[in-house]
């Protein structure tokens, strides 16, 4: 577990996963995020369909916090799911439920390995 202080008394708690399968396992629910470590990913190819940006609904303390710069960040509301590689500055929003959006990122990743 990953805490970031994002306002002077307040402190975002992010789960941490190894691999895209480990996040897979887990539940992650609205209001929460999660990061998911690029050590297994090759995150310039599984990003390359995402959309630019520059992250704007991120606070800076998150943004710019080197823990999350390599890898995967996800920030999970109600109605979607937000992925971002802060490093490459790519992000992809999918409408749904946080499974629905890992097994989207492990189909992609599949897809590019093969």
């Amino acid at each position: 577990m990953y805490r970031c202080r994002i306002k002077k008394y307040k402190t975002m708690e992010v789960q941490v996963f190894s691999s895209i399968a480990e996040a897979m396992k887990q539940t992650v629910n609205p209001g929460e995020f999660c990061f998911i470590k690029g050590e297994s990913m090759n995150l310039a190819e599984l990003t390359k369909n995402w959309k630019e940006s520059e992250a704007t609904s991120l606070k800076d303390e998150v943004k710019k916090n080197p823990l999350y710069q390599d890898g995967i960040l996800v920030k999970v509301t109600r109605k979607k799911v937000k992925s971002y590689y802060l490093r490459g500055e790519k992000s992809l929003c999918i409408e749904g439920t946080y499974s629905t959006a890992m097994k989207s990122i492990s189909t992609a990743m599949q897809s590019n390995l093969g």
